[in-house]
């Protein structure tokens, strides 16, 4: 697929995919480095009912073990994080001049259940539409996630589950969020390295893993220009512009 394509696919479907956006050695030295990151704390057991700070941008959630300003606790791959025809892709959806609004990290192991289904919309977490039945009215790509699996995404470590949806069709949940699969699914089982690209009113969810390993991923939000500030929004990315060494299509998404 070339990038209009993938463009497509986001509007149309709410999600698209990049098999094996970033090659195998790559996709092993940065899970060694998180994988570092996790000893440095202790390796906790990746799961908490509400968030629980480890250090300052590291803290344990329902998610996992996060690590927030991934690019500020590890610089050295922050050249690498960003892939042209991602960005092109995600420019035609977007916006030329959309933002990098994101850059962490999640790493999950068998101590989390079932990640009910949720959206990202607003850049916050879906909760507060839950708690009050009200959904916002979203009718332009505003805001997209990319997440980058660090090992092969099978029926062991829980298939991404997604649910198409088009850009401007309604945003509250069409069926039980706690539901451990929805009619009309996808379930997306992948090699490590790639890259799902999703937006932010697309539901999705993910099954336990089994392994006993940790299940790792790298998570980047972009948002349209005239997208209202994500409630998880990194204030301090845009720092990276004026570093010598940032490259020229990393300093282009930073606003």
């Amino acid at each position: 697929m070339d990038p209009a394509d993938h463009t497509t696919a986001l509007i149309e479907r709410g999600y698209t995919v990049f098999e094996r956006a970033y090659d195998p050695e790559w996709v092993a030295a940065i899970r060694a480095d998180i994988d570092g990151i996790h000893a440095e704390h202790g390796r906790p057991r990746c799961h908490a009912a509400g968030n629980e700070a480890l250090a300052d941008d590291v803290y344990l959630c329902a998610a996992g073990m996060a690590v927030r300003r991934l690019l500020h606790v590890r610089p050295r791959w922050a050249n690498d994080i960003v892939k042209p025809e991602v960005v092109a892709a995600l420019r035609g959806a977007l916006g030329q001049d959309m933002t990098l609004e994101i850059a962490g990290c999640v790493v999950s192991d068998t101590s989390r259940p079932f990640f009910a289904w949720h959206t990202h919309v607003g850049g916050v977490d879906d909760g507060v539409y839950r708690r009050t039945g009200v959904w916002p009215s979203v009718s332009t790509t505003q805001r997209v996630m990319t997440l980058t699996y660090l090992q092969d995404l099978g029926e062991h470590n829980g298939p991404m589950l997604i649910y198409p949806r088009k850009v401007g069709d309604p945003i509250a949940p069409p069926h039980d969020p706690d539901a451990r699969s929805w009619p009309g699914q996808v379930e997306l089982r992948l090699p490590a390295g790639s890259l799902v690209a999703v937006d932010e009113c697309t539901w999705h969810a993910i099954p336990p893993t089994t392994e006993d390993a940790l299940r790792m991923f790298i998570g980047l939000t972009y948002a349209a220009r005239d997208a209202p500030v994500g409630g998880w929004a990194d204030d301090k990315l845009s720092e990276l512009a004026s570093q010598p060494e940032t490259s020229e299509l990393l300093r282009s998404v930073l606003g």
